[in-house]
């Protein structure tokens, strides 16, 4: 009878927490399944000048930039000089030894002030300038003053007289954004036009040659470099990055590049690619020009050249297809995306 009795317990409590325990554990799983953390989604790839900004700290400069295209005939190219968005606090700017009142509020004006004539000066451009020079702003005549220490520190000021008040700062970062018509390099602080002097009769302005070519194609491959990079293209880019000095004796160049994940997919005995095998030199070639007709080109792999073939307005490049959207390009290089490394298709296919 007691035997039972602990029987017929047993069975009851069974029958209560079995239920209770399968409860407990799909109301543990779902909490665990809608507290589990979203997947970061991947940022689309930074292209404006506008975006980067913003992206960067600039984010009052870059709506002044926006609401300046959308409501003037404002050009975007010369050299920009943007501030940061704490540089537009009085707390902050009260503290610099050259601005004893409120800085001016972000406007088209301030803008135009802070916006050199072309052609566009890179860091290497303004580093390799005289000591002393008056380069002229899209702002009504006005000029902006750069100097240079004795060590080479550059400074940019609104007069080059020691006259007071005056706006003076430096370049906190340089070549921010690098292209063909337009350089950006941000500055810690912001220059008032009403501290600003006239540009002189006869002022030094930039003439085109004051930055070598070689200066100029520093700042493109630096710009690409970055670009790749943010894209998934860091093979590539570290390629750029290795073959810098090959790559800069040359006046332009074709790039095909292969995606990391490419590179990468299906792979246990390691990825083929020789960089310099997939690099036009002296030839920058946009894809309306790679889709005109078929030819072959040599690369600066010796002794190797590629054969593009156009196709109904597609391209290939030995085979491969190639993505007619360009992932950058500016007046000194080109780079396309590819599917796949061409010596995967050379090792594949011998010719």
């Amino acid at each position: 009878m007691d035997i039972f009795y602990r029987k017929h317990r047993f069975l009851n409590i069974l029958s209560i927490s079995l239920p209770l325990f399968c409860f407990l554990l799909s109301w543990g799983a779902t909490i665990s399944t809608s507290t589990s953390p979203t997947p970061n989604i991947p940022l689309p790839p930074l292209s404006s000048p506008i975006d980067i900004l913003r992206h960067k700290g600039y984010t009052l400069f870059a709506s002044t930039i926006h609401s300046a295209l959308s409501t003037s005939n404002f050009n975007l190219s010369g050299t920009i000089l943007a501030p940061p968005d704490s540089a537009f606090s009085f707390s902050t700017a009260k503290f610099s030894p050259t601005n004893l009142r409120a800085p001016p509020r972000p406007s088209t004006s301030l803008l135009l002030f802070h916006t050199l004539k072309p052609p566009p000066l890179s860091w290497l451009g303004l580093s390799s300038s005289s000591a002393n020079i008056a380069v002229p702003t899209v702002n009504n005549n006005l000029c902006l003053f750069i100097t240079k220490t004795h060590t080479g520190e550059i400074s940019i000021s609104t007069s080059s007289s020691k006259k007071w008040p005056i706006s003076k700062v430096k370049v906190r970062q340089h070549d921010i954004y690098v292209d063909d018509r337009l350089t950006i390099h941000g500055i810690d602080g912001v220059l008032d036009p009403t501290t600003a002097d006239k540009c002189p009769t006869s002022h030094q302005s930039p003439p085109a040659h004051i930055e070598s070519e070689e200066g100029a194609y520093s700042a493109f491959l630096d710009h690409a470099i970055r670009v790749l990079k943010k894209r998934g293209y860091v093979i590539a880019a570290t390629a750029l990055a290795f073959k810098r000095t090959e790559l800069l004796t040359l006046t332009s160049l074709t790039v095909f590049a292969p995606s990391d994940k490419s590179l990468f997919f299906n792979r246990w005995d390691g990825f083929r690619y020789d960089f310099l095998g997939h690099v036009i030199p002296q030839q920058r070639l946009r894809f309306d020009r790679l889709s005109s007709k078929t030819a072959a080109y040599e690369t600066l792999a010796p002794n190797k050249r590629v054969n593009v073939e156009a196709v109904n307005g597609s391209v290939r490049v030995d085979g491969v297809p190639v993505d007619a959207t360009e992932i950058y390009h500016n007046r000194w290089i080109v780079v396309f995306a590819i599917p796949t490394s061409l010596d995967d298709v050379v090792s594949i296919d011998p010719i």
